[in-house]
């Protein structure tokens, strides 16, 4: 197919431009691909070329494009395809008109000027031509200003005309107009007013002000109420240098500008008095040239008066005024060349700031000087009494003459006692609880000033009314806020000479007397007497006032304004026990009398009274009043009565079977009580039985003298109502009463010498008395003691019995004895020894051994009271058969168990060969050296098992607790352990006291871990133990001493650890030793069940874990935070021999019955003086067996009762154990010999 196509191109030197032409042309399709090859190519090239720029301008251009199209098509699809011209449009670059691309690179960006600029003009624009100064015209061949006419700062607009720059003008731009640009700059101007002394040059006070805003005109000012200045300093800067737009024609060969003058001027003018004329005075200071040469134009200019000799009185006024002249010239020469023609000078232009210093010594006044105040204008308003807070307020402050007022300011104080008469006041009065300030301008709306403080207390208030001059005038008002406190009662009502058998009324026996009441100390506000809220306030002490008059004349603090109005004022308010006011009532069936008076008694004259007879009453209220109006009424009956009881003879019964009175009873003491009792008929119809009075004498012969030996009293029997009861009456008002009473008599109290039991008598006194206090009163005699005491004297041992028996021992036991008196000991007598053996005096059973088996014996059992013997008590008994000799199956059995037990230690030594303990002498040589580091030893001294773990603890000690390191004086060391030494120290407290202390303190190179654990401990014993006589005391802890760590102080224990005791005594036994075992370990338990009280957890309690001071008091430490598994897999140390089976593993779910169980283990370790627990068990085998129910034997010196408690401790069931306090509670009983009574406190053993 023949295909016409144009084409053509051109290369150039520096880039390749693509021209389209018309020509003529057939060519072959072969030729036609080959030039679309080509063409794509060209396109490439010309995309690539670099992009035009300048002045530019485009035109459309039509080009052909060859494409491929399909020529055939058939319902196959397209079957042939050719190619064809395509025509398309583009967009072709060149110069715009009046520009030109001379260098060929596509930038248009040279104008073009036609006809070419003359003179050395240069072409800027299309055929525009900038001239040099001197030409002008489109083409530069005209001539315009020159030397004889100049025109600068400006240009010449034509051969006679000169456009100036802005800010100059005439007619050769010489004159400066008076324009902003056209002023000096005043870019600083302060000065500073001193008062200086003249010998030492020491300041005394300065004042510095400062106007340096260029761009204010206004005059700084400022008010001072200081006078007495001898001393000032100005300093300022100006600048001076114009902008000019113009370029310097070559004509003028230099122009300069920039400020050539500055003057400083100080005008000092008086207020005149009346008819008088005062002229200013004026003084000039003028400042010599200091330019800055590396800043132009800068003019620096500084004023030092060092003997200012103005007097400066209240109303003057000080204006300091700096001005700077500005100027410039120029220097001409003849135009085309450079001879000197002239020097001109522009004129001079000036710029000022002012400084004024206003004088007033005047202080603000108040309008209650000249009585001109309105309703709300007190210089100060506070509720001076308030539950809810203070509202402040102030008006009719002015300060009309001078500077006028400008602001407040409120101070709020605290009051505190400030002297020995307990008077308050400001303790610091230059440090207030709170100071807020307000404008003058605005306070109005900011009223009332709301305070809340956040305490009850007595409050001052001080408002500081001041003017722009800083004068001031104080006032002051006080406030007492609370906001909790109530009226207590503390004692009673009495009523002289009155009986007060209950809270609600009192008796009187006599029907025609004055009444008196009185209830001194009876109401009381406990927080304002505590903290002296009605005491006198003393005057705020005037401040500065003591301040050298060298120092300068300064401003006094001195309140003018005071509290000496108002309910709380400065005087004292009178109360009694913080009441202001008692109303008193007293009703009667006739009359009611009402009083108001601040007093604690009250006197009624008979006559004011009606009539009164037995059984009538009156009412009376009593209501106090605090200052806060908080009140509380109390009220008694008075009731009278003027006859005594009636009583019928006394009915004596004796050896009664049932005890009626606690006597000191041993455990199971069981059998006669010997008591006796005297019933006693008695009655009073108009007050009732108060209670029943008895009194015991005795005489050791008729004819001895009455001895006193003991008094009681019982109540009097009250009912609800005498519906079911013959023996019963009621009274109106009064309530009803049963006329049987009963007397119970322990026949311990009519105790005698044994030489006198069988001549000795008694007499028991019995009085019946009514609540009035009158009385009837009855003997009975008891003329022979014998019959009544013979039981009770040096009474035996009680059910005595063989407990158990073996071949060579038997154990008996026996209950106390029910003797008046207490057994010092007891003693048994065997049938086959002459010599007596002693029995502590709180055992309950007692082995005897050894003994021949098969052997009848007779015991004797006596109980001594303090030299004297009670008969004795006799028991026999046969012991058991020998046991038999060993048979030959025995002795196989024997040498059998010989040989295992050698294949067990060859088996021990061949694992301990293994694990490196024996036969490797590097791993001993480790382990030796692992043992010689104390600060990381395993616990050595015991067998125990330990498993290892980690835990913290965070220190957070209160500030009562805190010892400083410097009062700590470490003295010796005690102990060191695993984890910290222990030092005997002593304290010095804040008076100068010394305490001798134990100081726990953390090992050297200390770990934070360790540092944490022991801050836990630490924080634990400050926040959670509150103190307990067998719980070791907490002191304080030291916590500035960063090389110590935080350091323990606690009660130092001078026989140190439970254990070391034990073992000391341990071959020393004798019956004060016996008696120690069960005072430690009642103590023991007493520490516990405090501790259990308060939910805390021993997991350590051991022999080891306890103290003893030097009297032998237990003190239960080790306890508080420690080493519990973490989460990294460490272990904590559990030692097994002390643990429950619960926590063989950890103690993280130890309870107090686990604590209970190592209980046990203490009272095993206390009766065995010392035995390690578990002693025939090796470590590996405790766990398995106490597991499996195994249990210790009883240790050589427990008795019966403390091995029942140890296997109540060791019940494997924690629900089984018992509890600290019933383990305190049988103890209790076990010691004192009777229960615990209820509602005992838990803290008071």
């Amino acid at each position: 197919m023949d295909i016409t196509f144009y084409t053509f191109y051109r290369k150039y030197t520096n880039h390749s431009h693509l021209h389209v032409l018309i020509l003529d042309t057939t060519l072959k399709k072969p030729m036609m691909i080959q030039f679309t090859k080509s063409l794509v190519v060209l396109t490439v090239i010309i995309v690539c070329v670099s992009a035009w720029s300048g002045n530019v301008c485009s035109r459309l251009k039509c080009i052909s494009k060859w494409k491929k199209i399909c020529s055939y098509r058939s319902w196959l699809g397209c079957c042939a395809y050719r190619y064809t011209w395509v025509t398309q449009y583009t967009r072709e670059r060149f110069c715009c008109k009046g520009w030109t691309d001379r260098n060929r690179n596509q930038n248009c960006n040279i104008p073009k000027c036609r006809p070419r600029c003359k003179n050395g003009g240069t072409c800027t624009a299309p055929n525009q031509c900038q001239c040099k100064p001197g030409y002008k015209g489109p083409t530069c061949t005209g001539v315009t200003c020159s030397h004889l006419k100049p025109c600068y700062p400006g240009m010449c607009t034509g051969r006679d005309q000169c456009q100036c720059d802005s800010g100059f003008t005439g007619n050769t731009c010489l004159v400066r107009r008076n324009f902003p640009e056209q002023r000096t700059q005043i870019w600083l101007f302060r000065s500073t007013l001193k008062s200086v002394q003249r010998t030492t040059m020491m300041m005394n006070y300065e004042f510095v002000l400062e106007s340096s805003n260029p761009n204010e005109g206004a005059d700084e000012s400022i008010w001072s109420n200081h006078l007495d200045l001898n001393y000032f300093i100005v300093e300022s800067l100006g600048q001076f240098e114009p902008n000019i737009d113009s370029q310097r024609p070559s004509y003028v060969r230099s122009a300069d500008f920039g400020v050539v003058e500055s003057t400083l001027t100080l005008t000092h003018t008086k207020i005149p008095r009346p008819g008088e004329t005062v002229k200013p005075d004026v003084k000039t200071y003028p400042c010599s040239s200091r330019t800055n040469d590396n800043i132009p134009g800068i003019w620096n200019c500084t004023v030092m008066e060092k003997n200012f000799k103005m007097k400066i009185e209240s109303g003057d006024e000080l204006r300091m005024t700096m001005l700077f002249k500005s100027g410039g010239t120029r220097e001409l020469v003849i135009l085309g060349g450079n001879k000197f023609y002239r020097s001109e000078t522009f004129n001079n232009l000036t710029s000022s700031k002012s400084i004024v210093f206003k004088f007033d010594k005047d202080a603000p006044t108040h309008c209650q000087s000249d009585g001109s105040c309105n309703d709300n204008d007190a210089p100060l308003e506070v509720n001076d009494l308030t539950k809810t807070g203070a509202e402040i307020r102030w008006g009719g402050w002015r300060d009309e003459q001078l500077s006028g007022m400008f602001r407040y300011a409120v101070e709020i104080f605290k009051l505190e006692v400030v002297d020995s008469e307990g008077r308050l006041g400001e303790k610091k009065p230059l440090n207030p609880l709170q100071i807020s300030e307000y404008m003058h301008a605005n306070f109005s709306s900011v009223l009332p000033i709301r305070y809340t403080p956040s305490e009850p207390g007595m409050y001052s208030v001080i408002l500081e009314a001041s003017d722009r001059a800083n004068n001031s005038r104080w006032a002051r008002r006080l406030f007492l806020y609370d906001d909790r406190s109530e009226i207590e009662l503390k004692s009673n009502i009495t009523v002289p000479f009155a009986v007060q058998p209950d809270s609600n009324s009192v008796w009187l026996s006599t029907l025609d007397s004055d009444l008196e009441i009185v209830w001194s100390g009876h109401f009381v506000n406990p927080l304002h007497v505590e903290n002296n809220l009605l005491n006198e306030v003393k005057d705020y002490p005037n401040q500065f006032s003591d301040i050298d008059p060298k120092m300068g004349d300064f401003k006094i603090k001195r309140v003018t304004f005071d509290a000496d109005s108002g309910t709380r004022s400065k005087s004292a308010v009178r109360n009694i026990g913080g009441i202001v006011n008692f109303d008193f009532v007293l009703e009667t069936d006739d009359i009611t009398i009402r009083k108001s008076f601040l007093q604690e008694k009250h006197t009624i004259r008979n006559s004011e009274l009606p009539d009164r007879s037995d059984g009538s009453s009156f009412k009376l209220f009593i209501t106090a009043k605090d200052i806060l109006s908080n009140s509380k009424t109390d009220n008694k009956t008075i009731r009278f009565d003027s006859s005594p009881p009636v009583m019928s003879d006394l009915i004596w019964e004796d050896n009664l079977p049932v005890p009626t009175v606690p006597i000191r009873r041993p455990k199971r003491q069981t059998g006669d009580s010997f008591a006796s009792r005297i019933l006693v008929e008695a009655s009073d119809k108009n007050s009732g039985i108060h209670e029943i009075r008895w009194h015991i004498s005795r005489r050791n012969t008729s004819v001895a003298i009455w001895e006193d030996v003991r008094n009681g009293s019982v109540a009097g029997i009250r009912l609800q109502s005498c519906e079911q009861k013959t023996s019963c009456y009621c009274i109106s008002g009064v309530g009803c009463f049963d006329t049987e009473h009963v007397v119970n008599l322990n026949m311990c109290w009519f105790s005698v010498a044994r030489a006198h039991i069988n001549t000795a008598s008694a007499k028991v006194t019995i009085d019946a008395v009514n609540p009035a206090g009158l009385s009837t009163s009855k003997d009975i005699q008891v003329m022979k003691l014998e019959s009544l005491l013979k039981k009770s004297y040096f009474a035996p041992v009680d059910n005595i019995a063989v407990q158990n028996v073996g071949s060579n021992f038997v154990t008996i036991e026996w209950n106390s004895t029910k003797s008046c008196l207490p057994v010092s000991e007891f003693w048994l007598l065997r049938s086959d020894r002459r010599e007596k053996e002693k029995v502590h005096r709180l055992r309950h059973d007692y082995e005897i051994a050894p003994l021949d088996p098969d052997s009848n014996y007779t015991i004797q059992f006596i109980s001594g009271y303090d030299g004297e013997m009670s008969d004795p008590v006799y028991i026999t008994f046969r012991t058991g058969h020998a046991p038999s000799v060993l048979s030959s199956g025995g002795a196989e059995g024997l040498s059998a168990g010989l040989i295992a037990l050698i294949l067990l230690v060859l088996a021990v030594v061949g694992a301990l060969y293994m694990k490196g303990f024996i036969g490797n002498r590097r791993n001993n040589k480790k382990r030796l050296h692992e043992y010689e580091s104390p600060k990381r030893t395993r616990f050595d001294g015991n067998e125990d098992i330990y498993v290892y773990g980690f835990a913290g603890g965070n220190l957070n000690l209160p500030t009562g607790h805190v010892i400083g390191g410097s009062n700590l004086i470490l003295q010796e060391l005690i102990e060191q352990g695993k984890f910290a030494k222990i030092y005997k120290a002593t304290v010095l407290g804040n008076d100068g006291d010394k305490s001798e202390v134990a100081a726990k303190m953390l090992l050297d190179n200390f770990s934070d871990d360790e540092r944490h654990l022991m801050g836990g401990k630490i924080t634990f014993m400050s926040d959670v133990i509150t103190g307990h006589d067998n719980v070791l005391k907490f002191i304080g802890a030291v916590t500035d001493n960063k090389i110590w760590g935080p350091t323990m102080v606690i009660e130092y224990c001078e026989n140190g650890t439970l254990i070391s005791w034990l073992h000391k005594n341990k071959n020393n036994v004798n019956d004060d030793v016996i008696e120690r075992l069960y005072q430690i370990s009642f103590g023991v338990v007493k520490g516990m069940t405090y501790l259990a009280s308060l939910n805390v957890v021993h997991r350590r309690l051991a022999a080891r874990n306890i103290l003893l001071t030097f009297i032998l008091e237990p003190k239960i430490t080790g306890f508080g935070p420690s080493v519990i598994d973490s989460e990294n897999g460490e272990k904590e140390r559990v030692a097994i021999r002390w643990a429950s089976p619960e926590c063989f593993s950890n103690t993280k779910n130890a309870t107090e019955k686990s604590d209970v169980w190592s209980f046990g283990i203490v009272l095993y370790e206390i009766f065995s003086l010392g035995d390690k627990p578990y002693p025939t068990l090796t470590n590996n085998e405790v766990i398995p067996k106490v597991r499996s129910g195994f249990q210790m034997n009883r240790p050589e010196f427990s008795d019966q009762f403390n091995y029942d408690l140890m296997l109540k401790c060791w019940q494997l069931d924690q629900i089984q154990r018992l509890s600290f306090e019933q383990l305190r509670d049988q103890y209790h009983v076990f010691m004192n010999g009777e229960e615990q009574t209820e509602g005992y406190s838990n803290y008071k053993y």
